[in-house]
């Protein structure tokens, strides 16, 4: 259910619902357990990585702000790893391998944080 659904379903119930700042009390719970309106529109209804891929593989160890950041810093930790062998191809014999293994440990944790 989007935070759009649930608001005019709590807005259909209204009539039910005492004067007593209770409405407002709900709403404001809705808000805060319903994905923000400012995330993308994938991850609002439920098509992003997070639900189509991560999920997937058993409970959840992130949250889902938390593993997108992961999933963020994993691309460019993989960025990083490309770059660096492809300059070390440019320039053979010329290797730095406690670098090369530093980024490849941390490629691979990132990666099985974010389950790829």
């Amino acid at each position: 259910m989007t935070l759009d659904e649930a608001i005019q379903r709590l807005e259909d119930m209204r009539a039910s619902i005492p004067d007593n700042g209770v409405y407002d009390e709900l709403t404001a719970i809705i808000r805060l357990i319903t994905p923000d309106e400012g995330w993308p529109q994938e991850c609002r209804e439920e098509r992003c990585s997070y639900f189509t891929h991560y999920l997937r593989y058993g409970p959840p160890d992130l949250p889902h702000a938390a593993y997108h950041a992961a999933e963020r810093e994993c691309d460019e930790a993989q960025k990083q790893y490309e770059e660096y062998c492809s300059a070390e191809d440019a320039f053979p014999g010329v290797t730095v391998t406690a670098t090369k293994e530093r980024l490849a440990r941390r490629v691979l944790r990132l990666e099985k944080e974010v389950r790829a």
